[in-house]
């Protein structure tokens, strides 16, 4: 049940004390409602990695930051030096795992990063490869681009983190990565059976594809140093 922007697990309508385990799907879940089912010994798995809630939560998600970091090694070994992560990088944890993939590949590198909560100023950073948190903003700074007649990628360089989980259509082969959710989502039920017969905390990563796209190229020889 939807509460403002938050899920709420424990409801005036809730029957989830009926169910014998549950699958907890979602971008963020309540802390209290994670607590709460910890606390009263509600058997669950997260599809989705979250932070501990008065204890360690079970989980299985992605593993993000490394897909990330080898992201922005891909773009720093066609010669770009400035880079720009936008998106909020925090609040849920995944979009937390993204951009610390970020600022752990930007340290790796020796390269630049900025962190831009939103496209503002974004166009005028000097940045040449950009790291757009979702898929949809991705698209909006396409077509921002295209706007302002650069091309992509030989202009500027945009990669997406992901699916989106806004609404979007495009026909855009973003470099980036794909989200293994199938597999997640199975993996999922396989742990809550093995806490439904044998209890215990896990807690699983799973690795996301690489995928080459299209807007990923070499940086423009003007700024390259």
């Amino acid at each position: 049940m939807e509460q403002g922007e938050r899920r709420r697990i424990f409801s005036g309508e809730s029957r989830i004390r009926l169910a014998d385990g549950c699958v907890l799907l979602g971008r963020t879940i309540d802390p209290d409602d994670l607590s709460r089912l910890l606390t009263d010994g509600i058997p669950f798995v997260s599809v989705g990695r979250r932070d501990d809630a008065g204890g360690p939560v079970p989980y299985v998600g992605a593993d993000y930051p490394p897909a990330v970091r080898a992201l922005v090694e891909r773009a720093a070994a066609l010669g770009h030096r400035r880079m720009a992560y936008v998106g909020a990088g925090q609040g849920a944890e995944s979009f937390a795992d993204r951009l610390r993939g970020f600022t752990e590949g930007v340290a790796a590198t020796g390269v630049e990063g900025l962190h831009l909560s939103t496209v503002d100023g974004l166009f005028d950073s000097g940045a040449t490869a950009v790291f757009a948190e979702e898929l949809a903003d991705g698209v909006a700074i396409v077509e921002l681009a295209r706007a302002r007649g650069l091309d992509v990628p030989r202009d500027l360089s945009i990669l997406a983190l992901g699916a989106s989980t806004r609404p979007v259509s495009t026909d855009i082969d973003f470099a980036g990565f794909r989200i293994p959710r199938r597999e997640m989502g199975r993996r999922a039920v396989e742990l809550l059976t093995g806490v439904l017969e044998r209890g215990g905390v896990p807690q699983e990563l799973l690795a996301c594809e690489l995928v080459e796209g299209s807007t990923l190229a070499p940086v423009p020889d003007t700024d390259r140093t």
